[in-house]
Order: structure tokens, then sequence, then C-alpha cells
């Protein structure tokens, strides 16, 4: 990365970043809805693993009518707390003089907006694939069903779109069911990703049921309706998985033959129970680093590149860590049409 004795943190493109943060689409990236950012102050804290007194019996005495009521204390937060250490996260545009676009009215500013953009779009990329591995190796064991050809065995079910076995709705609502009796909360929401979702949008083990006789499809609006759901999440996005500098791209889906239901709090926060957080450090020198827009644009002018380059460095000093896996499950290979 390029060195600069006068670096400064640039408002215009710090905003431009927040902007098109807010305005991104819903079904674009998701990662940031899996693990809400939270701000903190410190490089390193701790955080709550899990309100353990949570749906906890009080003594049966505990409220005695026209008496003074006994006291409980409940458990201290301290036996279960874990520890974040945020890192910097960052990448360089780099904008020849040469190369600024001067048929727009602001040539120089639209040209580094185009830049700073595409960097913007990178680090969320590397966010989203971060945040996928993580649910991916933290969900297992009971938090984890596998779709199967035939004769499943424990934890496993019969795949959908086999229209003789296939049972979809009795299973999510069966799995709604356990999330609930396991971790104490329903789940709000269900991750369905485009190439599951538009096999399942038709898949007539799931539509059928629906009786639905003018437009008989799966959409957003079923899976709320059915499930008692807030939030239907069909991510979209894609990543190039040919190493860095190859020539010719290879795209695939970042979220895979799955699903993933869970349930997401109200108010993020170190004290409300979650799947997870990325904590996000919000007191960098200049500023423009918060919980609504985790990153800030550090730029400066480069004489010494050629002929002089603006250089824009699109930075976030964050930690990913898993608070609580029991409030997730994830449903594996629900399709054999889906690879």
């Amino acid at each position: 990365m390029a060195l600069s004795n006068n670096p400064y943190v640039s408002k215009v493109m710090t905003n431009f970043v927040a902007e098109r943060m807010q305005s991104y689409g819903e079904d674009g990236f998701i990662a940031g809805k899996l693990l809400p950012f939270v701000g903190v102050n410190g490089p390193t804290g701790t955080f709550y693993t899990r309100n353990r007194w949570f749906a906890k019996d009080l003594p049966t005495n505990y409220v005695v009518r026209g008496s003074k009521s006994p006291t409980a204390k409940l458990p201290d937060w301290s036996s279960t707390t874990d520890t974040y250490s945020v890192h910097d996260e960052a990448l360089e545009s780099e904008l020849p003089f040469k190369d600024i676009d001067s048929t727009e009215p602001d040539g120089i500013l639209t040209s580094r907006k185009d830049e700073v953009d595409r960097v913007r779009e990178s680090l969320l990329q590397y966010h989203e694939v971060q945040a996928r591995s993580l649910l991916v190796s933290t969900l297992t064991g009971n938090s984890l069903r596998t779709g199967v050809a035939s004769s499943p065995g424990a934890n496993e079910f019969v795949q959908w779109d086999d229209t003789t076995d296939g049972t979809p709705l009795q299973d999510l609502e069966g799995w709604c069911t356990y999330l609930l009796k396991t971790s104490g909360k329903a789940p709000n929401f269900i991750v369905v990703p485009r190439q599951v979702a538009a096999k399942l949008k038709f898949l007539a083990n799931i539509t059928q049921p629906t009786y639905q006789a003018v437009y008989n499809v799966m959409d957003r609006e079923k899976y709320k309706l059915f499930f008692n759901l807030q939030y239907v999440l069909i991510p979209e996005a894609v990543h190039d998985t040919d190493p860095l500098g190859d020539a010719t791209p290879t795209f695939d889906f970042i979220w895979g033959n799955e699903i993933i239901l869970g349930y997401l709090p109200e108010r993020p926060s170190r004290r409300t129970r979650a799947f997870g957080y990325t904590f996000v450090q919000t007191n960098l020198e200049g500023g423009g680093i918060s919980e609504s827009n985790p990153y800030r644009v550090r730029s400066w002018k480069d004489e010494t590149i050629g002929r002089g380059a603006y250089i824009d460095v699109v930075e976030t000093v964050l930690d990913r860590k898993i608070v609580d896996s029991s409030l997730y499950m994830r449903i594996a290979s629900p399709l054999a049409s889906v690879s």
C-alpha cells in the first residue's frame, strides 16, 4: 500500500460510502444483517456470550402478596464473557491523474467515486465470504440438518425435490419449533439463497399445499405467513473464485445449496443475545466509522506515481464473533438439483 506523509480522512468519500451502504438492495450482501455491526471504542474488550438468566425460574415464593418480597440475584454476567479483538481491513484505490474522466461535470470527484465504489463492494464481498465461512464452521451437530436422497438418519431429511418423500413445509415448521424449544427464541428470519429460492419457487412439494389458484408460487410473503417470520433474505452475491490477478473469471454464488433459520435481535448490543456480531471500532482518528457506516476513507495525492495519482483507502476496523450459536440452524443440501 502506498505511503503518505499527510493522509486525511475524506469526509466526501466517507459520506459517499455511507450513502452506498444505505442504498444497497436488501438481497445483495446480507452478512451485515446476520452478524449485525456493534460499535466499540477499544481495540479489545468483552461482550456477553448469552443471557443465561433468560427464562430462568424464580423461587416459588418470590412474590408474596401483602408482604415484602424476598430478593433473588440473577447470575453474574462476568461468568459469561468473551473477548473481541478488532483488526484493520482495508483496500486501496489508485486513480492516476491521466485516467480522470474530464467529460464529467466534476471529473475528479466522479472518477474517484467510481474507484472507491469498486473498492467498497470488494470489502463487502470479503465480509460476506468471511461471515458465511464462520456460519458454516459453527453450525454443526444439532445446529445442522443435511438433505439426503433416501433413508435419512439422525439430523438428516429427504431432499425436498424428491416429489414422493420430500416434505419441505413440514420440515421447516419442525425446525422452527425446535429452535424455539432449544434456544428460547422463535426464528424471525430465513435465508434462502437465490439458486435455492428459484427452485423452491415452483417446486410442487412446496407450492401445491398453498392452494393459490391464480399464482401458485412460493414467494417472500408465503415464507413469512407459513412460518411466522419477519425477514426473508434471498442473497444474490457472487464472487470470482479464481486467484487475484487471474484474467479469466470463474463466478459462483457466495451462498450455496443451503438455508439458514434463526433469530435476529431488534436492538443489537454487547448485552443482547444474538448468533454473532461484527464489532467495529468507531472512535478512530478522523471519525467516519459508525454502526451504520462501518467504513472510512483516507485520501491523499501521490505525486511520485508517474505524473501523479489520487489515493483513496477504504478502511474498516472490526472483528467477527460468534455469541450464541443456539439461535441459528443451517439446512445443508435441501435440493438434489442444486450444486
